[in-house]
């Protein structure tokens, strides 16, 4: 398997997150056997009710994909390479910092669309991890076969790049 075939990976994952504004998923590989560690999409823990109507809620109470694929994949031998296809927060940095991942492959044409309320985290996460020693890589084009998610509230679709 190839980058692409893991950020469709990561976008199966986002697909099944309840979030109304914005589908993550994240999945977390074990390089030299392709095998897929770990995976999550940004979703509540278990007992937690959803909060899905107030924002300010539903940020303090979700897991975010990220998070979610290292948990899952918690002690798999490293090094580790995660597909992010939209990556990360500040606090999800700080947690692919301490764990064995190693690799963060993101998707460009998502990246691109990261709202303006979220720019500056996300670029200060990206120059922590790449402070930390993480390899960083973004794969630009289609991702064949991939599911549709929810950018900004809208149907996005990674195989073709446009709102649908």
């Amino acid at each position: 398997m190839n980058a692409v075939d893991f950020l469709r990976k990561a976008y199966e994952a986002g697909a099944r997150s309840p979030d109304p504004s914005n589908q993550v998923g994240a999945v977390v590989v074990i390089p030299e056997s392709g095998w897929v560690a770990g995976y999550g999409c940004n979703d509540f823990p278990a007992g937690i009710k959803p909060i899905l109507d107030d924002r300010e809620q539903k940020l303090k109470r979700i897991q975010h994909a990220e998070r979610a694929s290292l948990f899952r994949a918690w002690g798999a031998p490293g090094p580790l390479v995660m597909y992010a296809y939209w990556a990360a927060c500040c606090h999800c940095a700080q947690d692919i910092l301490c764990s064995p991942v190693k690799e963060l492959w993101v998707h460009k044409q998502r990246m691109n669309m990261t709202p303006d309320r979220w720019k500056a985290d996300v670029e200060y996460a990206l120059s922590m991890l790449a402070e930390g020693g993480i390899t960083i890589n973004q794969y630009d084009g289609p991702v064949f076969g991939a599911p549709l998610i929810r950018v900004d509230t809208k149907l996005w679709s990674p195989d073709t790049l446009e709102f649908v």
